[in-house]
């Protein structure tokens, strides 16, 4: 009677929520009839060639070979195999207007990477190459990385999320292990256990073939869909056909998850009723942090913030719970709430101990706020400086110099006077200039790069160094500092 024995979710509501909007939107456009009869590819398939690939013909094949599962013709996708100096830290690449996929020659050597990057960059053609997504969409490469599961090649994305390569150099070898992709093991191992359980398959066979952060997930997610009620129509319902009183309904009595995604809805709708108001500012006090945290985030989007909701939003900035306390600062920013307090909350936050979720959300507001948030520049800093030192973590660093650039009237100048060290601000200043060319890559506007902040796609994680026989094994930040980081699929 209190939900104690109601059926536990795989993954926080976010995530699981996520996953479910986007594989149901990707069986609207695929048919839920084309996953049922999918053909899932295993590494012990007969079809794969017996070895990797040792030349462009060879690669061709195997292109031929995932393109055929995922219903395209490659005949008119051209293919290029680059060196690593030649698009470094990336594994492929997907050129729209050329219809061209270019691949690193690195990855050749390991077949279930080289599958898994061949589906993601496939997977581009689907949806950017017909039609069915923009560049612009904010979730499009995370929607991509999900993508192959619905046409069985999911095995291959969720192993490969974690790359180790050895390297050899005459007597030398090193050995590195990276983050690849965009979305992490633990999301695939539900979508798989959403794409297993619309397909009756309870008990896959392939289970035990995934990595273990991927295998739990599609286990528990197996155990939640079965006691879960109506869980086929997660991916099944036409949501399109539901009115916005039953969303409202959704918002006031359905699981978080569920919650979260009819607040999404109605947003896509751009319904700004008094009673989607009224439901929302409900949603300030759930009990899941993810639903709040959306429902102010959502709010806040609104081209004309309610009256009705200022002293709620005022008051959630003193909240206890900082992802609430982060959002309605964003909000307050955003709307032209007096600059000072803003300003004195986030020094609070700062000299606290924010997690890296928190932080690109907290810069996020202080670039809502503009040359307000000068006065707060030295944490700015202090983040973009261990950010250059570590060199783990661009997306953060490029979050942090935005905001820089932002509260600055010469950046560039500024960079060197606060980072004095010429090496730091060399690189400073490239990033920089790289950021004022391409001003939309470091402050992604999906909430999906802030709440998956801690999935950090790029990071060398580890690397170990064996001459004579000797295995000498490095931290994480020594690793960083002698390895170049790993780039996201395209």
């Amino acid at each position: 009677m209190f939900g104690w024995f109601r059926p536990r979710p795989p993954l926080e509501t976010f995530e699981q929520a996520w996953v479910e909007r986007h594989m149901r939107w990707l069986a609207g456009q695929f048919t839920v009839d084309r996953i049922r009869r999918a053909d899932i590819l295993l590494p012990t398939d007969e079809s794969l060639p017996p070895g990797p690939p040792e030349n462009h013909d060879e690669v061709r094949k195997w292109l031929n070979l995932i393109a055929a599962r995922l219903d395209l013709d490659a005949s008119s996708i051209k293919l290029e195999v680059v060196d690593e100096a030649a698009m470094p830290g990336a594994s492929g690449q997907y050129v729209q207007n050329e219809r061209l996929i270019r691949i690193n020659e690195t990855v050749l050597a390991e077949p279930p990477q080289l599958i898994a990057v061949l589906a993601h960059e496939l997977a581009h053609e689907l949806l950017l190459g017909q039609g069915r997504l923009e560049n612009s969409d904010p979730d499009h490469e995370w929607i991509t990385d999900l993508l192959p599961v619905c046409f069985g090649l999911g095995i291959f994305s969720a192993n490969c999320t974690i790359v180790d390569r050895t390297h050899r150099f005459g007597t030398s070898e090193t050995w590195s292990i990276e983050r690849s992709g965009y979305l992490p093991s633990r999301m695939f191992g539900y979508a798989l256990a959403l794409f297993a359980h619309l397909r009756g398959e309870h008990q896959p066979p392939w289970m035990d073939l995934l990595r273990p952060d991927a295998r739990e997930p599609l286990r528990e997610g197996l155990k939640y869909l079965a006691k879960e009620p109506d869980s086929e129509l997660i991916i099944t319902r036409d949501w399109s056909s539901l009115s916005d009183a039953e969303l409202l309904d959704m918002l006031h009595s359905a699981p978080p998850s569920r919650q979260l995604d009819a607040v999404w809805e109605l947003e896509a709708r751009g319904v700004h009723s008094p009673e989607v108001l009224t439901a929302l500012r409900r949603l300030f006090d759930a009990d899941d942090d993810a639903v709040a945290e959306q429902a102010v985030h959502v709010l806040s989007d609104w081209p004309e913030f309610p009256e009705a909701a200022r002293q709620d939003i005022a008051l959630l900035t003193e909240h206890r719970d900082t992802r609430r306390r982060i959002a309605a600062l964003r909000a307050a920013a955003r709307h032209r709430f007096p600059a000072d307090p803003i300003v004195s909350n986030l020094q609070d936050l700062f000299l606290g101990e924010l997690s890296r979720r928190e932080l690109l959300s907290a810069l996020h507001c202080l670039l809502d706020l503009g040359r307000s948030a000068e006065p707060l520049l030295p944490y700015v800093v202090k983040v973009w400086k261990t950010s250059l030192v570590r060199m783990d973590d661009d997306e953060l660093g490029e979050a942090a110099a935005t905001v820089f650039a932002a509260c600055t009237t010469n950046p560039e100048q500024q960079a060197e006077s606060f980072l004095p060290d010429p090496e730091l601000s060399t690189r400073a200043i490239e990033m920089l200039r790289r950021l004022k060319n391409a001003p939309n890559i470091a402050l992604c506007k999906s909430v999906l790069a802030i709440c998956l902040a801690d999935c950090r796609p790029r990071q060398s994680k580890c690397r170990s160094t064996r001459t004579h026989g000797r295995a000498i094994c490095s931290s994480p930040v020594q690793a960083s500092l002698t390895t170049q980081p790993q780039a996201n699929q395209s």
